[in-house]
């Protein structure tokens, strides 16, 4: 998942435009002089006609510079995010593995996904995608405000608790009572290939009314994750994720040999539960630790649920989406379903590392810029965290790609996975890792969306990404199979990223906010650190299916060696080709040279 952080501040000192006003091009002139006299900006002229060395700069200020400016409190905050980004990312790799291994991909582990993506959908429909769209903003509103401040944000999570609480419930208890009518929804809808046989579909029905206990303790967990934020304390809340995955990884190899499949929905309800459990000590810190109360007519319970209307249509489109990729991968062949899940986990360990940490970090802030009317300060922050997502996503994504192979085979061919299951899992990551770059930058406009309180444009970007999905899904599912439905979602996310681009001219200038000379520097830098990696994977044999433990580690040692040494170098020569100037903080750089 998703948790953003703290609220951020303008600068006094930098001209304002009014919010719904396009972008003045002498801005960039302005963040130009900035640059020059060494303030804390990230600037960059990514536009065409003239320009000199000097303006295409992009800066983010030393370590030593106070963590109260506004490229100190990203970088933190984005650090603070990543660090338990990390550690849940790779706590959820273990997750994966021991499934596949317990479980392997057969129709029992189809079974349970099915099962689990029911509760995550309720989940995403009442409760996680209110958090991003809507309760972080209000609540970093109210926190900042001149009056009321820490007692008007206890009030208002109390109202959103009964809110969130009553509407999971409910559902909750209509998915266990119409459990069969869901799992007909998911599996039942097309007459596309072999449909899952009556002892998958009776184990997901028992699945369902496991696991969908869940959901309120998932809400309850978003409503006390959004007042740590608000109040500037993310460290809680980036490990939720972690937690839960631990949580998982226990029950699992615990209770496995005695409870089977039934194992991994109880791991993920004490999962929920442990999330909410680990932000209570923080909550009682900050005088946050709130229960539910009934002031409904609250300024901010008003303000979530307008912005939420819109974030609901986004989630129903979404939910389709879910509900026919489910379908069709149901019907291509019996470990489809699991062998996504699966593929799914290693993309969303780059993504949610990288562009969930830095989209939630930079949230809080766009938001504060905005309602300062600071657009020089939004247009700097929401610049950063595209710096930030490139400089990350684009070396991991093509090192990925090329040593595909070995990464899979050591983290799932064992146990009930066999080498053939193991290659069906990489089939699927290398159709969706040619989407990871733009589902990257698109998470991070669409928050850009929802600093600004727009929640209607991502709607029509999520439409728009639907489409794409559903023609292109239906087109290659036939002679493609499973490879067809993972590419169908790349697509999904480069026509998002297309949409939020053309609808976001007037917010921040449509293509012109892309750092290009970076994209260009960093895809450079990682096609040779990759194909150094290659190399070496070639000549210690680590993609051959016999090949040792040891000869695969060896693989990933070397390609994180070239990543340390070789993509910095070819970024910096990039930089210095395209006259753009890149200063690090030393927390990143050690960053970058681990990752």
């Amino acid at each position: 998942m998703r948790q953003p952080p703290a609220v951020a501040g303008g600068l006094p000192s930098t001209p304002t435009l009014p919010p719904s006003s396009p972008p003045d091009p002498a801005d960039d002139d302005r963040l130009a002089e900035d640059n020059r006299a060494g303030a804390v900006a990230t600037a960059v002229s990514l536009g065409g006609g003239a320009s000199t060395p000097d303006t295409d700069r992009i800066v983010v200020e030393p370590d030593a510079v106070d963590r109260s400016t506004p490229t100190g409190r990203l970088v933190n905050l984005a650090l603070i995010l990543m660090v338990g980004t990390a550690l849940s990312r790779i706590l959820g790799l273990v997750r994966e593995s021991v499934t596949s291994s317990q479980f392997g991909t057969d129709g029992d582990v189809d079974a349970f996904v099915l099962a689990d993506n029911v509760q995550s959908t309720i989940f995403e429909l009442t409760s996680n995608g209110v958090l991003q769209a809507a309760m972080i903003p209000a609540l970093a509103g109210l926190m900042v405000a001149a009056q009321g401040g820490v007692a008007e944000v206890r009030r208002a999570m109390g109202a959103l608790m009964t809110l969130i609480l009553v509407a999971t419930l409910v559902l909750t208890v209509a998915g266990i009572a119409w459990a069969p009518a869901v799992v007909a929804v998911l599996t039942g809808l097309f007459d596309v290939g072999d449909p899952p046989d009556q002892a998958t579909i009776d184990l997901t029905i028992e699945l369902v009314r496991w696991i969908l206990p869940a959901v309120p303790l998932l809400g309850l967990g978003s409503v006390l994750m959004a007042g740590l934020h608000a109040a500037g304390r993310p460290a809680a809340p980036s490990l939720g994720s972690a937690t839960r995955n631990g949580v998982f990884i226990v029950t699992a190899l615990a209770l496995s040999a005695s409870i089977g499949i039934h194992s991994l929905a109880l791991g993920t309800v004490l999962g929920a539960l442990a999330i909410v459990v680990i932000q209570l000590p923080a909550l009682r810190r900050v005088g946050l630790l709130v229960g539910p109360n009934l002031h409904l007519r609250h300024p901010a319970v008003g303000t979530v649920v307008r912005l939420s209307i819109p974030v609901t249509g986004s989630l129903i489109i979404t939910t389709g989406v879910l509900v026919i990729d489910r379908n069709l991968a149901s019907g291509v062949s019996e470990g489809t379903v699991a062998a996504m899940r699966y593929a799914t986990t290693l993309v969303q360990t780059v993504l949610g590392l990288v562009a969930a940490a830095v989209a939630l970090a930079a949230l809080p802030s766009l938001s504060r810029h905005h309602e300062d009317d600071d657009s020089l300060a939004f247009a700097r922050t929401l610049r950063r965290a595209l710096v930030f997502v490139t400089l990350l996503i684009v070396p991991v994504t093509l090192m990925l790609t090329v040593l595909s192979e070995p990464v899979v085979r050591l983290i799932f061919q064992r146990g009930e996975t066999t080498g053939a299951e193991a290659g069906q899992i990489r089939q699927a990551l290398l159709g969706y890792l040619p989407g990871t770059l733009a589902a990257g930058y698109a998470q991070v406009l669409v928050f850009a969306f929802y600093a600004r309180k727009n929640t209607h444009t991502p709607l029509l970007i999520t439409g728009a990404g639907a489409v794409g999905y559903v023609v292109s899904a239906f087109a290659l599912v036939g002679p493609l199979g499973m490879v067809g439905l993972v590419l169908a979602n790349s697509v999904q996310w480069a026509v998002m990223l297309l949409g939020a681009l053309l609808l976001g001219h007037r917010e921040f200038r449509g293509w012109r906010v892309l750092p290009w000379p970076i994209i260009a520097a960093s895809t450079a830098g990682g096609l040779l650190s990759s194909a150094v990696a290659f190399a070496a994977s070639d000549a210690l044999g680590g993609a051959a299916d016999d090949a040792s433990v040891i000869a695969r580690l060896l693989t990933l040692a070397t390609a994180a060696i070239a990543l340390a040494v070789i993509y910095p170098a070819v970024l910096a020569l990039g930089m210095k080709f395209f006259g753009v100037e890149i200063e690090i903080p030393d927390r990143l750089g050690g960053l970058l040279r681990r990752l």
